[in-house]
Order: structure tokens, then C-alpha cells, then sequence
């Protein structure tokens, strides 16, 4: 079929209002687009406008493969956008069914008044000083040397050298005793 053919073909098709034989059948294979594109009205003209069809692919020197490749793409992302559209849909729908709330007397009261922000900004507390986890250095100097000092005279205790376990036992009972 020559080109003078095709274009004949296509302006007696447009000409005549009907859809063409070939449509038909891609509308009858396609049955499972009919559900997505059920509620969406297309305007043809700018349909036709943004497709992307063999002519607007020619000057990029393709193949046959990555022209079917982009055409298929361009189909999902309609696809996608019209999917995108119905949840947007959904979602505002789903919006105006929630009801407003008319009393924002309780938003009112649970705002701070300017009294209490300026009783606020006038009273500053000093900040605690916290304990730094890390000690520095010279403190943990000192407390290996006290502890190194006690456990010494631990050692040199004679109840701990007689029964080590009984002199554990009357030192945490002693300090127990001491926290309360």
C-alpha cells in the first residue's frame, strides 16, 4: 500500500467518523485497558500530539526493537498517570468525607497565653551540669590510685584473710544498711 494510499485511507476514516476496522480489533484485544481507561475521556487531538509514533522516531536513526522499546514506555507512563489520577482521586474523596471540626475551642485553650511565654523567657533556670561520661584523664588517674589503695587494704584486713566470703557478706550488709 503506497503512501497516497495511507493517507486517503486514514482522511476518509477521519472524514467519516467512524473508527477503522484495525481499531476494532485492538480494541477487542485489548480488553483488559478497557477497565483503566473506563472513566478518562481523551481528547484524540492531543492525544495524537503527545504519542509517539514511527515518524517522530525516523530522524532518531533507531532500530525496529528500541522504537517498540520507547513506544511501550510511553504507554506505561500514560498508564501510570492515569492510574496516579484515580488515587489522587480516591484519596481527596476520602478527604471530603471527613468532617471538619467547627469547635477549635480546645485548640484555643491548649495554646500557651502570652503570659506564660513571657513568665518563661524571664525565668531562666540555669542548665545542670551533667556528668561527662568520659572522665578526663586525671580523674581516672585518681580513682584507679583509690581504688588500687582500698583493695590493698582489703587484702591486709584479717577478717577477709580468714573467710573472704563472710567479710563480702557484713560489707554488703553494712552498706545496705548505710542506703537506707
Amino acid at each position: 500500500m503506497g503512501k497516497a494510499r495511507k493517507t486517503r485511507a486514514i482522511n476518509i476514516t477521519k472524514h467519516s467518523g467512524q473508527i477503522s476496522e484495525h481499531k476494532k480489533k485492538l480494541i477487542k484485544l485489548d480488553g483488559f485497558a478497557d477497565e483503566i481507561f473506563q472513566e478518562t475521556a481523551f481528547d484524540e487531538d492531543c492525544d495524537a500530539r503527545s504519542a509517539v509514533t514511527s515518524r517522530t522516531l525516523k530522524n532518531f536513526g533507531l532500530s525496529k526493537k528500541d522504537k517498540q522499546i520507547v513506544k511501550r514506555k510511553v504507554l506505561h507512563k500514560k498508564i501510570d498517570s492515569i492510574k496516579t489520577a484515580k488515587n489522587l482521586k480516591k484519596i481527596q474523596k476520602k478527604k471530603d468525607k471527613t468532617p471538619v471540626v467547627g469547635n477549635l475551642q480546645n485548640l484555643i485553650d491548649s495554646l500557651p497565653t502570652v503570659d506564660m511565654v513571657t513568665k518563661q523567657l524571664t525565668t531562666k533556670q540555669r542548665p545542670e551540669i551533667k556528668e561527662r561520661t568520659i572522665k578526663k584523664s586525671n580523674q581516672r588517674c585518681k580513682e584507679v590510685e583509690k581504688n588500687v589503695s582500698v583493695f590493698k587494704e582489703v587484702l591486709k584486713n584479717e577478717s577477709f584473710k580468714s573467710s573472704p566470703i563472710a567479710a563480702l557478706k557484713e560489707h554488703l550488709r553494712l552498706t545496705s544498711e548505710a542506703m537506707e
